[in-house]
């Protein structure tokens, strides 16, 4: 059976991806940690579009997480034909006050999984003859260092570099792999961050999950290299060409400060 694997699919816009698919009569292999919630949305899409949505509960911070999920899509007999590979999450603070066992687990969940679940999957495609679709969430935060983030920063950085290599090497496949880089977006990724009373934050609406995944579906169907979501952030990433990094980062500081 075809299926759509995403992850972080419990909220923000990993559900909302999740929504768009089964409105597209996708089946579906829906991967988070909140094993109550994940299983409330595949029953739900289920009844709503006439689906099959499967749930794999599994913390991707864990060491063997992804090998026991590729495990479980080849016992299920699973053929993926798009990857939203969109689990995440961020922290805020000086590098010498914030806590190591986060960060690890952060780096893991944003480059070790990221990296690990997009080769699998590829491979995966490969063996079946699919020409399939791989989505790697990045980040506007992928194009600037930030004091105040700075490890986020670098894993973001990371997913769109690693992205363009890989999207270059399996287009020979028939494979695309396009990043998707949002701005700040209405979800829960500012809460579980500790950035709520940043001033980037504070100033001005939010675009909601749901734009955003819209957006990525969009240029995903397309094959777009990047997707950065919104003509503010489009315009300050051509900026930000014909500017140092140190004074881009020095604005970023300024910007995100959380008082």
């Amino acid at each position: 059976m075809n299926i759509v694997l995403i992850t972080g699919a419990s909220s923000g816009i990993g559900k909302e991806f999740a929504e768009i698919y089964a409105k597209n009569k996708a089946n579906l292999l829906l991967v988070a940690r909140s094993g109550d919630k994940l299983k409330q949305i595949a029953a739900n899409l289920s009844s709503a579009y006439a689906i099959q949505a499967d749930v794999f509960v599994k913390d991707l911070a864990e060491e063997n997480a992804v090998e026991k999920l590729m495990s479980y899509i080849n016992e299920k007999g699973y053929e993926v034909t798009d990857l939203i590979n969109n689990a995440g999450f961020g922290d805020y603070g000086s590098i010498i006050e914030t806590d190591w066992a986060k960060e690890n687990s952060m780096i893991h969940v944003n480059v070790v999984t990221v990296v690990y679940l997009a080769k699998g999957i590829a491979k995966h495609m490969i063996d079946k003859n699919i020409k399939g679709k791989i989505l790697n969430v990045g980040s506007i935060a992928s194009f600037m260092p930030n004091a105040h983030m700075s490890i986020y920063h670098a894993t973001k950085a990371f997913v769109l570099s690693f992205s363009l290599g890989i999207r270059e090497d399996l287009k020979r496949k028939g494979i695309t792999v396009t990043t998707l880089c949002p701005g700040v977006t209405a979800s829960g990724f500012q809460e579980r961050a500790n950035i709520t009373k940043a001033s980037f934050i504070k100033g001005g609406s939010m675009p909601t999950s749901k734009e955003v995944a819209e957006f990525g579906y969009k240029h995903l169907q397309r094959g777009s290299a990047v997707a950065i979501h919104g003509f503010k952030n489009r315009f300050l990433v051509f900026i930000m060409r014909f500017l140092s990094k140190t004074f881009v980062t020095a604005v970023a500081y300024r910007m995100s400060s959380n008082d």
